[in-house]
Order: structure tokens, then C-alpha cells, then sequence
């Protein structure tokens, strides 16, 4: 008997079934998805962890603004001065609104400092985005030290 037919018997099929059933295979393709999706949920709670107080307040100042903030060093860039980031989509367009865009800049600033050891960073990002459907999104950035950032506050 040729290999061909050998692999096509049916005695080799049966063998094959009984090492795993669909059923099981079933099984662990769920059980694995389950697993990766705990292991996603487990790794966005602790990565957001540091920073959730502050999206919380940012988004109760804003409303329906999609806060994002990050803080630390670039990977593998030490040199980098330590870096607060707050991305937050707004409902107007930053770069057509110079001095709206700067104050909410500043609020966020605020705000910030309320929520985190601002002084634990040198930098403080603003990223304001306002989304248009089926258009490109303005982005308005404002980046400054944190000591500059503390005497615009003072009147």
C-alpha cells in the first residue's frame, strides 16, 4: 500500500479524532480567547492605573472629551525630560480658537495639578484634537515646562 492511500485509510482518520475531538478543540479556542482578553483588561487597568484619577476629573470638566493622559520617558530615550501627556478631543477647532485653546489648556493644567504629583514631571503636553467626519483632524499642541505652566496661572 502506497503512503498516499495509507494517510487517506480510514483507520488514520480515526486515530486522529481520538487524540482531539472538535468539541475540545472548540473548547480551548474559547478558553484561549477568554485568557487573552483577561490578559488585555489586566494590562489596561494597570497601564491607565497611575493616570485614571486624572482622566476622571478631566472628563467631569469636559464632558464627552475622551481623555487621554501618559506620563514618563520615551523607551529607550533617557535623555528625555519626564513627560505629563493629556490628549482630550474637544468640541471646536483648537487651531481656528487660539486663545479658547488656551484656556483650556490651562484648566487642564489645572486640573492635572490637582490629580497628580505635577512635580514629578518637567513637561506638560496638551493635545487638543476636534474630530470631523470624513475630514482630517486639526490637532493643537501646547508644550511647555511645568514651571512655565505654574506662572501663567499666577495673576
Amino acid at each position: 500500500m502506497s503512503a498516499l492511500q495509507e494517510s487517506s485509510s480510514p483507520k488514520h482518520h480515526e486515530s486522529l479524532g481520538r487524540r482531539l475531538s472538535g468539541r475540545w478543540l472548540v473548547v480551548l479556542m474559547f478558553a484561549f480567547a477568554v485568557l487573552l482578553t483577561g490578559a488585555m483588561a489586566l494590562y489596561w487597568h494597570f497601564y491607565t492605573l497611575p493616570f485614571r484619577d486624572l482622566q476622571n476629573a478631566i472628563n467631569a470638566e469636559f464632558p464627552e472629551s475622551s481623555p487621554r493622559a501618559i506620563g514618563g520617558r520615551w523607551k529607550g530615550r533617557e535623555e528625555e525630560p519626564e513627560t505629563l501627556r493629556v490628549v482630550v478631543h474637544c468640541k471646536f477647532d483648537p487651531t481656528l480658537d487660539e486663545a479658547r485653546a488656551d484656556a483650556m489648556a490651562l484648566r487642564l493644567f489645572e486640573t492635572a495639578k490637582e490629580n497628580v504629583s505635577i512635580n514629578d514631571y518637567e513637561i506638560f503636553e496638551v493635545y487638543l484634537c476636534h474630530r470631523q467626519p470624513e475630514q482630517e483632524t486639526p490637532t493643537w499642541l501646547r508644550r511647555r515646562t511645568v514651571s512655565e505652566w505654574e506662572s501663567e496661572l499666577v495673576p
